[in-house]
């Protein structure tokens, strides 16, 4: 909570400080929604060799079961430019990334989660899909570079073309994994959020005792990461008083976000779409 109040203090601190001398900076504000779509990067994955599974069947697995993950980010922006071909921004965006995993079919004593009860039932449908959707929430600070690269060659009417780089701290809100059915019911329902989790080898160097039973970890990720991103920027004269935003972008995190059985980066691509105010 603290770290998250400082983010925030920072940021905006940052801004008042440049509105309050007098630097001669053009300065506009922005506000925008981001529809995005986030995978995975698979780092180093524990298999339970005891229990029948390499390493090399762990990461086919894997590769074949998890899909991208769809959500929605907001921000805002200003942004100080001090020529007519370079600026920089500071913002806040609020930014949900994570991946989906995929089960298909053969449900009938199969255990979803260490905390769920064990599917017995055969009479279901013939499609059965058990989604494990792993969700990030994260708080970033946005600083940006921009260039204009629009001139005699790259002309497109009422609007300024910018790329950009920058870099995000991040805070992380939350974390989730939440267990989600198509053509069949668990015990515990069809839509159940729980938690992300490892299993941690007992003192014989194995994953499970001579019962079955398995110790198992709950994992928490990093509470903070750092984001690169670039993209292009078209800033679209409305009015005098109004700008029109269109942002294409790539966002990729320096740490990882998932961190139990696999370890996973969630790179995200997304187009940010919004408003932008000149101040003057």
């Amino acid at each position: 909570m603290k770290l998250r109040k400082i983010l925030v203090i920072c940021a905006f601190s940052a801004v008042n400080i440049s509105f309050g001398q007098d630097l001669k900076w053009d300065k506009t504000f922005e506000l925008f929604v981001s529809p995005s779509i986030s995978t995975r990067i698979l780092g180093a994955i524990t298999p339970d060799i005891e229990g029948g599974f390499t390493l090399n069947q762990l990461t086919d697995s894997f590769s074949k079961a998890d899909v991208s993950s769809n959500f929605v980010n907001f921000g805002a922006n200003f942004v100080y430019r001090k020529t007519d071909r370079k600026a920089f921004s500071v913002g806040i965006t609020y930014l949900k990334t994570g991946f989906t995993r995929q089960k298909e079919g053969n449900m009938f004593n199969y255990v979803p989660h260490p905390d769920l009860q064990v599917y017995a039932n055969l009479s279901e449908g013939p499609t059965q899909i058990l989604n494990y959707q792993f969700n990030y929430s994260y708080i970033t600070l946005d600083l940006k570079y921009l260039g204009r690269i629009d001139g005699a060659n790259l002309m497109i009417r009422n609007t300024k073309i910018w790329y950009f780089v920058g870099a995000s701290p991040a805070l992380m809100l939350n974390s989730e994994l939440n267990i989600m059915t198509q053509g069949f019911t668990l015990a515990e329902g069809n839509n159940i959020s729980t938690y992300d989790y490892t299993v941690v080898q007992n003192a014989n160097g194995k994953y499970s005792n001579d019962k079955g039973r398995f110790d198992i970890k709950r994992v928490y990720p990093s509470k903070v990461n750092l984001f690169v991103n670039t993209g292009a920027r078209f800033d679209y004269t409305i009015g005098e008083k109004m700008h029109l935003l269109l942002q294409p972008k790539i966002n990729i995190p320096l740490m990882p976000s998932a961190g139990g059985v696999q370890v996973a980066w969630c790179p995200q691509a997304s187009i940010d779409i919004g408003i932008i105010w000149p101040l003057h």
